[in-house]
C-alpha cells in the first residue's frame, strides 16, 4: 500500500466496555513509532443500559489557546494593572475560546454513531492517516476489533477489514 497523506476516519468496535480505552495506548505507540499520524481519537462506551453511553475526548487542543490567551492577557495586564491578573484572565479567556473551537472528529457524528453500540461494547474513533500503511495493517492484525465504519477508499477499507478478520477455529 502506498503512503496515505489524507486523513480518514476509522471507527473500530470492541466487545467489552473498557476495551477501546485499553486499545488507545497501542495506537498512540504506533504514532510514536511513525506508523500512523493521529489528529484526534474518541472513545465511546455503552454499559448495561441504553442510557449509559459515555464519550471521552482524548485529544484536547484548548491548551494552545490558553497559552495564546495568557500572552495577550499578560500584555493587557501590564497596560491595565498588573501582570498576574492579566495572565490569569487571559489564560482563562484563551482556554474558553479554545474549548469552543471544535477540531477533529465531529461531535454530532460521534453521538449518532454511539447510538448503534450494543450493551457492554465500546468503540474507538480515530482521525488520521497511515504513515506506513503496510506496517499499520501488520500491527493491527492481532486486534479483536470490528471495522464499524471508515472513510477509506474501498480497497483500503477491504485491506483493513481483512487484517482484522479472525477465523473461528
Amino acid at each position: 500500500m502506498e503512503q496515505e497523506s489524507k486523513s480518514n476516519i476509522i471507527v473500530l468496535g470492541f466487545e467489552g466496555r473498557e476495551t477501546a480505552e485499553n486499545m488507545l495506548p497501542l495506537f498512540l505507540e504506533m504514532q510514536e513509532k511513525g506508523i500512523i499520524a493521529l489528529e484526534d481519537a474518541v472513545i465511546a462506551t455503552r454499559g448495561e443500559g441504553p442510557e449509559t453511553v459515555e464519550i471521552k475526548q482524548t485529544h484536547k487542543f484548548a491548551g494552545k489557546y490558553a497559552l495564546r490567551g495568557s500572552g495577550i492577557g499578560l500584555l493587557v495586564g501590564l497596560l491595565l494593572g498588573g501582570p498576574v491578573g492579566g495572565l490569569v484572565g487571559g489564560a482563562t479567556i484563551g482556554a474558553i475560546t479554545g474549548g469552543l473551537k471544535d477540531y477533529g472528529l465531529d461531535d454530532d457524528f460521534i453521538r449518532k454513531a454511539t447510538d448503534a453500540l450494543r450493551p457492554n461494547t465500546s468503540a474507538l474513533f480515530l482521525l488520521g492517516h497511515a504513515e506506513d500503511p503496510d506496517r499499520f495493517l501488520e500491527e493491527i492484525r492481532p486486534f479483536k476489533a470490528v471495522v464499524a465504519m471508515t472513510t477509506l477508499p474501498p480497497e483500503k477499507e477491504r485491506a483493513l477489514r481483512d487484517a482484522l478478520a479472525h477465523e473461528e477455529l
